[in-house]
């Protein structure tokens, strides 16, 4: 939390590093902060449930899910890059032999991961980083912590790096 920052806007709008809200952004902050109806959105969803920011927000088909993801990815790399040099997003993983190991890996073909980093923690070891979002107040977490939702998202990863 920055100095001079309120608890709902955590960071200062500084326009040099992107921060700054334009008029319309900022009313959309205020309405989904204290929840009220956002103007200009659709009614409807392409999927033709009722719209609202909570549909919008867990709607897996959406492009808005994959440009949080994007979004936080990009981020968290560009920060990485400042202290590392050898820094990918999206980098494809070489395909293996599922027989060959005796724990639980991704196989597919197509598998990538969202960060590659050499060289964070110690000089010339790979480190490799996963992004996940999750919307912690929707009605499918009602009555979990966020350490009950966190641990969920951690088995989901490891039960999903098999084959079906």
């Amino acid at each position: 939390m920055e100095k001079r920052a309120s608890s709902w806007l955590p960071a200062l709008p500084i326009k040099a590093i992107g921060y700054a809200l334009n008029k319309h952004e900022f009313t959309d902050a205020v309405c989904m902060r204290y929840g009220w109806k956002l103007k200009g959105i659709p009614t409807h969803c392409a999927c033709g449930k009722i719209n609202s920011v909570d549909h919008s927000l867990i709607y897996k088909l959406g492009d808005y899910t994959s440009m949080r993801h994007d979004s936080v990815r990009d981020s968290e790399a560009q920060i990485i890059r400042e202290v590392c040099r050898d820094v990918q997003t999206e980098l494809m993983l070489l395909p293996i032999n599922e027989n060959n190991y005796e724990r639980k890996v991704n196989t597919a073909d197509n598998a990538s991961l969202d960060i590659y980093v050499r060289g964070l923690w110690n000089s010339c070891e790979k480190t490799y980083f996963d992004i996940r979002i999750t919307h912690s107040t929707s009605q499918s977490y009602s009555g979990k912590s966020l350490a009950e939702i966190y641990q969920q998202h951690d088995k989901e990863k490891k039960d999903s790096t098999t084959k079906e």
